[in-house]
């Protein structure tokens, strides 16, 4: 069992459309701690950026071992995914699946994945602000494990084996 710890995490890839930069200044505004694990991270003009933008409380963690990520999941506060174009996007699942709340843009995959109030919070901008108010209400609310787990089964590589069983007749 890991405890939760201090940070907000965001596992992406360093682009622009993932939706960092808002990430990184609500992190700022709002003085929460951010970890951020993605590829070319202090390599990319991206992660320079972040870098420069972002202080004392943003981490920059490079691309995390996948071994590891279990840990670095359930011991956050937190899971943040902003992308506005995810067909689906499989980190939120993740992070239920280690019994973390998701904050995620209301579009794309995550809006079928992330149930608002429930499995975490769904926003329909990634202007800081909102994100503020997205934070706050992760550490307001008692988040139910269980709710977490079960949502992030229904993406399961069983479940789906399961659904498609049943389709074809087995």
């Amino acid at each position: 069992k890991t405890k939760k710890g201090d940070y907000f995490l965001i596992v992406s890839r360093l682009v622009g459309s993932k939706g960092l930069e808002e990430a990184v200044r609500a992190a700022k505004i709002g003085g929460f701690r951010l970890r951020i694990s993605g590829s070319n991270a202090g390599l990319s003009e991206m992660a320079k950026k972040l870098e420069k933008m972002g202080g004392k409380k943003i981490e920059l963690m490079g691309r995390v071992d996948d071994k590891k990520l279990p840990g670095l999941f359930a011991g956050a506060i937190g899971f943040i995914a902003l992308a506005r174009d995810e067909d689906f996007g499989i980190t939120p699942v993740e992070s239920m699946a280690c019994g973390t709340p998701v904050i995620a843009f209301n579009g794309g995959g995550f809006k079928e994945s992330v149930v608002d109030g429930v499995t975490g919070v769904l926003i329909n901008d990634t202007d800081e602000k909102t994100i503020g108010k997205a934070v706050k209400k992760i550490l307001n609310t008692k988040w139910d494990k269980k709710a977490l787990w079960k949502q992030a089964r229904k993406f399961s590589r069983e479940r789906f084996e399961e659904e498609i069983r049943k389709v074809i007749g087995e």
